[in-house]
């Protein structure tokens, strides 16, 4: 699978060039989420009777069943927030909860576009993970209105950014020193 190999290629960038090497994967995969989400949006029509809401999670369905050939069951919770199970993922045989990190720079790339698009901006953040052992992953996706400031999912990646640098500080065996 190609998302293994890019996770690989992260973890390998990592080891061997530290904060710089994993900001560069970052850039090229955000670009990837980018294009894919541009390309997604230039080529998809949209009902013109949805709400914000109702819209920003017709796009994430999209996203799951057509970018991440994910299985899932959406629903809308409010004005501003929806969520969304993933029933069924590529990676769930394959990732640990924490290599689930990878995709989340794939995403930024997509959340950038959708702000460029004039949809709206919109975050998101995980509940449950497949991984972690539960039955489904659970996303909740919430418009965040014309805000400014650092996205919350993007500032979440960073903090999983520092953890996967820290852990290669760590010594892998207690025997190691």
């Amino acid at each position: 699978m190609q998302a293994t190999a890019v996770l690989n290629v992260l973890k390998a960038v990592e080891e061997t060039f530290g904060e710089a090497g994993q900001e560069l994967v970052r850039k090229a995969i955000n670009q990837a989420g980018y294009e894919a989400m541009k390309g997604f949006l230039e080529s998809s029509s949209f009902p013109d009777d949805l709400s914000e809401i109702e819209l920003a999670s017709y796009v994430v369905t999209g996203i799951n069943t057509v970018l991440y050939a994910s299985l899932e069951r959406p629903w809308i919770e409010s004005e501003n927030r929806c969520a969304f199970d993933i029933l069924w993922c590529p990676h769930q045989d394959r990732y640990t909860a924490f290599d689930c990190r990878v995709q989340r720079f794939f995403v930024e790339g997509m959340f950038h576009a959708i702000d460029d698009s004039g949809m709206g901006r919109i975050t998101a953040w995980v509940e449950k993970l497949i991984p972690r052992g539960a039955e489904c992953c659970h996303f909740v996706v919430e418009r965040t209105g014309e805000s400014d400031g650092k996205n919350p999912w993007h500032a979440y990646s960073e903090e999983l950014m520092r953890r996967a640098i820290q852990k290669l500080s760590k010594p892998k065996h207690p025997s190691d020193g």
